[in-house]
């Protein structure tokens, strides 16, 4: 059934706690950002009750409003309209494009990053001469369907040689879930100012830390305020480019066709090139199967625009992969636990 909303009821949109088992910018702030075009063509604002087990505390696991704070004045709760983000979704969804000045916009008007993660990136320090790195490593050197995996001594092999061109580039943050690609880092290039904030949590566990998300948004953040970025496939970092469309970024992976559509937003960054035969033979490798060389790309995905309508069958299809995808990282989550122990 087709879930149309209208401009002047209250609504408040929710979730429960298990229906997004995905990552922080993966799953929930993507199926939240999709609605969004839909949302704003309505003038609807409405109040949100979004839950994640992965990313949330106990007992409610609600992260929106908390991780992301609301951008306006939400209509009150007790007389609201509850509808649930998979039934707007269903009919709702959009694709999004890579407009970018228009993602920090649209985003904007309805979240905004809270006070006590904006303190933090502000202890950082001044970014204006920095290369922003995000190597993600874990579970993503297995999605074969999403990327093709980057070994931590090729992507320093790549940094090395855009630091070569980059001699404005003056220290380096870094954002990882393998905290010993950091210690190689340092250990590469003893001579540069590199920042990390740390080790993180896994980001597939039931939140074990009132942190875990925080940590995830504040690495976005302090990505965005370099001067240049550099990225794995990731979605987190890719982020980072709707908060700051001026970032340069480049990606060093393939991002393969998602269902139907390019993945937003990591698709959309531009692809690291080299002259370097060395670094040619790496990315050669690993952006293989990019979305951009797939014979079965829709090619107006690669001008510039805003969002497309997506058809209900293409959105069933997807569910149906999702759940798949879903499927396969439950068995791979069993089979690395058991290894483990």
């Amino acid at each position: 059934m087709k879930t149309n909303l209208h401009e002047h009821n209250n609504y408040i949109i929710t979730t429960g706690p298990e229906e997004i088992v995905m990552g922080l910018f993966g799953g929930v702030t993507l199926f939240v950002f999709e609605i969004l075009p839909y949302l704003q063509s309505k003038s609807i604002f409405p109040a949100w009750d979004i839950r994640a087990i992965n990313y949330g505390n106990e007992p409610d696991f609600t992260i929106i409003p908390g991780v992301f704070d609301l951008a306006y004045q939400a209509p009150d709760i007790n007389s609201s309209i509850e509808i649930k983000l998979s039934d707007v979704r269903k009919s709702h969804t959009q694709i999004l494009g890579n407009d970018w000045q228009y993602l920090n916009e649209l985003w904007n008007s309805y979240f905004r990053i809270p006070d006590r993660i904006i303190s933090q990136a502000d202890k950082v320090g001044n970014l204006s001469a920095a290369l922003g790195i995000h190597y993600r490593g874990t579970d993503k050197k297995t999605a074969k369907w999403d990327t093709n995996d980057v070994s931590q001594d090729e992507f320093i092999i790549l940094i090395n040689d855009f630091l070569k061109k980059h001699q404005d580039i003056l220290l380096v943050f870094i954002a990882t879930d393998e905290y010993s690609f950091v210690e190689k880092f340092k250990e590469r290039f003893q001579t540069l100012t590199i920042i990390n904030l740390g080790e993180v949590e896994f980001h597939l566990n039931h939140s074990a830390s009132p942190t875990k998300a925080d940590r995830a948004l504040l690495d976005c953040l302090v990505l965005s305020r370099c001067k240049y970025m550099i990225n794995t496939s990731s979605a987190l970092s890719a982020f980072a480019k709707v908060l700051n469309p001026g970032l340069e970024s480049y990606r060093i992976a393939a991002s393969k066709l998602f269902g139907d559509i390019p993945y937003f937003p990591i698709a959309y960054i531009p692809k690291l090139t080299s002259g370097n035969p060395e670094c040619q033979k790496i990315l050669e490798r690993s952006f293989k199967d990019d979305w951009m060389q797939n014979k079965n790309r829709n090619k107006k995905y690669e001008l510039p625009f805003t969002t497309y309508k997506r058809s209900r069958f293409a959105l069933f299809k997807s569910r149906m992969r999702k759940k798949c995808l879903h499927f396969i990282k439950r068995i791979e989550k069993k089979i690395n636990i058991k290894e483990n122990t």
